[in-house]
């Protein structure tokens, strides 16, 4: 294997020649959840419970229920008292579970959702469906208890969010409908804490750009409050449930450390010791979740120094090499990279493994630039299974290539409703920031010369209107409409990543379309032409973070509309500040229904040690 050189888009570069040190503590433990990850096994430990891909533990009088990620799994696995209720490596039922409750006599709750059109999303209490909703409700469960279920909807056109209680019966099951409602007319909430009968939550409301709390009595005809003012506070760990109010936090410093601060807390608080690098990418979590996670960990690693992130990110990457389709005995009449990694959500039965070149784009593409991040963490061992997984699916889809255009199409003989059309822009990218990065890391001048072809193309095909930089999602389709927002920022990443960071000035017509499309608030249209309805799910982010863009880093100086999503907090850590000056205040608050109180003042400069600890 020829010397690895690398160029992180936008940050470093590196050269891999010896193996990763040893750790120098063996325990990594969240100062504010408990949550042990050991840094040389593996091993996640929540609640005395040790699993390699541990998500949560539950505990109940009599009954525990583990969510966990098993090597492989499409979905999580979810077992109640050692015994499985979702079989996380089922690809025969590809629906997705979400909000999972467990009531203190055992009965649980959750939500289901499935990528088919016509389907419903359903409310699940012991093994049936209690509630249907219309196929893509936003919906997720607050409470379940012996005497209610209380959820949280989304409406996107009615730009609302509606709190529905339905009632328990007798007989312990949940009522079909709600028996009263709340809306919460103009605003998306983030998390969410019912205590004493009274909602807290935080609220991303359409007449500002940072969150609000508000608080809602749970009685009929009761209105909501904002008891808090526009700034960064938000609702900050559980707190009694017996007493009042809840805790929040409120930030004081510059935004860059606030920054760091959200993308420390997302990073290491949700998902420590990346369970879900032990999924398959067959529902997409590899190259939409742990693709962005991968990419933020290096970065926290370059900009504290700290070995916890390359330590945390080289198991990452470990992990998500060992769940390729030749190690998962994934195979197709169609073919597929045997080291590249499939999809089933995306084919027309959502069971059939298909070869996308997005998702493989993304997740290749973020291998290296994490392999690279990390510096002497990434071994030669890891480096050399990383090469195999570049050659098989570059070599794969390389038969892909329109012999016109030079642009890649869908395959042909795949279940998958635009088979045999040329692959939107986004594919493309994706493409080519993985050609590149890999032709760089392995010396391919090859690779890095398809990569800059496909770049040549995709800049061709933008138009400028009224200063802003425009493309569509679809090559050559010119009736079509402009790309949105989300894949967007997935097309720009590839763009930075195939080492064209002088296309994302801060003065450019791209960086005023970035500007107008942040401007909008929490409520942005889908589309990068300000087309399209509106909702927080249009938020920039991903790699939109490249560009030195205020408006931008205005949005993610503070809490955003779901800040824990991984492409988010990897727009996060590219705006944070360097740990060489990193000093924030914290107001440590307790809110009720009349206010919020500062309990507490502290200054900080070390913020990995306010979220983490070690032991040896």
């Amino acid at each position: 294997m020829p010397p690895a050189r690398f160029i992180l888009a936008s940050v470093v570069a590196a050269v891999f020649i010896t193996a990763a040190p040893p750790a120098s503590a063996q325990t990594l433990i969240s100062q504010h959840t408990g949550a042990e990850v050991d840094l040389v096994t593996g091993l996640i430990t929540k609640h005395r419970i040790s699993r390699p891909g541990l998500e949560a533990v539950i505990n109940r009088p009599k009954h525990q229920a583990i969510i966990e990620w098993r090597a492989g799994d499409f979905r999580p696995t979810i077992t109640i008292n050692d015994q499985i209720l979702i079989d996380g490596a089922d690809t025969n039922d590809v629906s997705r579970i979400g909000s999972f409750r467990l009531r203190r006599d055992g009965s649980y709750a959750y939500v289901r959702t499935t990528k088919t059109r016509g389907d419903t999303t359903d409310i699940v209490q012991d093994g049936d469906t209690v509630i249907s909703l219309p196929y893509g409700t936003q919906v997720s469960i607050i409470e379940f208890n012996a005497n209610r279920l209380i959820t949280s909807r989304w409406r996107s056109k009615e730009l609302e969010t509606l709190i529905e209680l339905y009632a328990v019966g007798n007989d312990g099951r949940v009522a079909p409908s709600a028996t009263h409602q709340w809306r919460l007319v103009d605003c998306a909430t983030g998390t969410i804490r019912i205590r004493q009968n009274t909602l807290f939550a935080e609220a991303y409301c359409n007449h500002t750009d940072k969150p609000q709390l508000i608080s809602l009595p749970l009685q009929p005809n009761a209105k909501p409050q904002f008891i808090t003012g526009s700034e960064d506070v938000f609702i900050w760990g559980s707190g009694p449930k017996d007493q009042p109010g809840v805790r929040a936090l409120k930030l004081e410093g510059s935004p860059e450390t606030r920054a760091m601060f959200h993308a420390l807390a997302g990073l290491t608080m949700g998902q420590l010791g990346e369970p879900r690098a032990l999924a398959s990418d067959e529902a997409g979590t590899l190259s939409w979740s742990q693709s962005y996670r991968l990419r933020a960990l290096a970065l926290l690693y370059q900009k504290t120094g700290d070995e916890v992130f390359a330590l945390l990110e080289a198991q990452a990457i470990d992990r998500i090499l060992g769940q390729t389709n030749h190690q998962l005995q994934i195979t197709a009449d169609h073919g597929l990279p045997a080291h590249g990694w499939a999809t089933r959500i995306y084919s027309s039965n959502q069971r059939t493994p298909i070869a996308h070149a997005v998702n493989l784009g993304m997740i290749g593409m973020a291998l290296i630039e994490a392999c690279g991040g990390i510096e002497e963490y990434c071994d030669p061992a890891l480096m050399g299974r990383l090469e195999q997984s570049a050659r098989s699916i570059i070599r794969f889809f390389s038969a892909q290539v329109d012999a016109d255009t030079g642009l890649y199409l869908i395959p042909a003989n795949i279940p998958f409703r635009f088979a045999g059309e040329v692959a939107p822009w986004n594919w493309q990218m994706a493409m080519a920031g993985f050609l590149a990065q890999a032709g760089q890391m392995f010396d391919q001048s090859s690779w890095t010369g398809d990569a800059n072809k496909l770049v040549t193309s995709f800049l061709s095909s933008h138009e400028v209107e009224e200063g802003h930089q425009l493309w569509r999602y679809w090559p050559a389709r010119t009736s079509n409409r402009f790309e949105d927002v989300s894949h967007a920022g997935i097309s720009i990443l590839g763009l930075a990543s195939a080492g064209h960071q002088n296309r994302l000035q801060a003065s450019g017509p791209l960086s005023k379309t970035l500007t107008t499309v942040a401007s909008q608030g929490f409520f942005p249209a889908r589309d990068i032409d300000g087309e399209g309805p509106r909702d927080p799910r249009w938020l920039p982010a991903g790699g939109w973070a490249h560009l030195d863009n205020k408006a931008m880093k205005h949005l993610f100086a503070s809490r955003m509309p779901g800040w824990n999503a991984a492409d988010t907090l990897f727009s996060y850590a590219v705006y944070a500040k360097q740990a060489s000056d990193t000093r924030l205040t914290l107001h440590h608050q307790h809110c009720s229904q009349a206010g919020c109180t500062t309990n507490q003042v502290e200054t900080i400069s070390d913020l990995t040690a306010f979220m983490l600890r070690r032991r040896d």
